[in-house]
């Protein structure tokens, strides 16, 4: 908030001399950017979750981080023994003192019907913009999902339900594939196998020419390998199967256009972080 009515006291000196220098006139007038952030502020202003679902007091008495084998689970207690559980990402190994030291702290004796506004505490006032990305978003996210565990087995509801409708009741559960500094004969091979191992009828493949866990500095990756695997996963699963593709931010807007009008040809389901995840105008291009 204080950043917006900065641009926005400002547009009359430096932001007018400065803005149209780097950025299309049409694009971020301040008249525009003051519409636009005018939007997101009523959007903020909503409720989120539906907190006229629960008449008393839900406390929060224990929250909990349990561990075997660098798996982690986080568990939840109301005073009135109220329990919700939830699983966390495989990176909460690095960020348990995250969990322990600031957020578990601060949840414990909140109101859990009272989301919305701890949420907004969290972001705004406990740890401000000092954290970022996942080193804030597993810890909190892991304990958000145990809160609607929660307070969907007390409403009697399934937790999207808690927040808004449910549009999808069957979601196609995918197996992730991570093989893309290997070449394409051994990557078309290392999926069947993967594949092979579960119950599933959805693949999330990697494109992009880059392995995200290469430590190779110089590593060029593979050029043209994705645009073989795109068509080839659809031809090799069928129709019958739901495809998703994940670049990891790889892409700049025009390549990420080419792929995605590639993927779209294909039946592709998402196309994930088609570009970096918080360049939110080159994200609204590509869409």
């Amino acid at each position: 908030m204080k950043r917006r009515g900065f641009i926005q006291t400002v547009a009359g000196s430096v932001a007018a001399a400065s803005l149209p220098l780097a950025f299309p006139e049409s694009r971020y007038s301040m008249e525009n950017l003051t519409s636009r952030y005018s939007k997101l502020d009523d959007i903020l202003k909503q409720p989120v979750l539906k907190k006229e679902l629960f008449k008393t007091p839900v406390h929060i008495e224990t929250l909990e981080l349990l561990h075997h084998n660098n798996r982690y689970l986080c568990r939840i207690r109301s005073r009135d023994g109220a329990e919700g559980i939830s699983v966390a990402h495989n990176d909460m190994n690095l960020l348990v003192p995250l969990f322990l030291r600031k957020l578990q702290p601060f949840f414990i004796g909140q109101d859990a019907r009272e989301l919305d506004l701890i949420m907004d505490k969290v972001y705004n006032y406990q740890f401000n913009f000092r954290y970022n990305g996942i080193s804030l978003g597993i810890p909190l996210a892991t304990i958000e999902f145990a809160i609607l565990d929660m307070l969907g087995k007390i409403a009697g509801l399934p937790m999207g339900q808690l927040i808004g409708d449910l549009h999808n009741r069957e979601v196609g559960v995918y197996c992730a594939t991570e093989f893309r500094e290997k070449p394409l004969e051994e990557h078309q091979a290392l999926i069947r196998e993967a594949v092979a191992e579960y119950d599933v009828q959805a693949i999330k493949m990697k494109i992009g020419y880059m392995f995200a866990g290469s430590k190779n500095i110089h590593d060029p990756g593979l050029p043209g390998k994705s645009e073989k695997m795109i068509p080839w996963l659809r031809k090799e699963f069928g129709d019958g199967w739901t495809l998703y593709a994940d670049s990891n931010g790889y892409y700049d807007v025009e390549g990420a256009v080419k792929v995605g009008k590639l993927l779209e040809e294909y039946g592709y389901a998402y196309f994930e972080e088609p570009v970096m995840y918080d360049h939110f105008e080159e994200i609204k291009a590509v869409a």
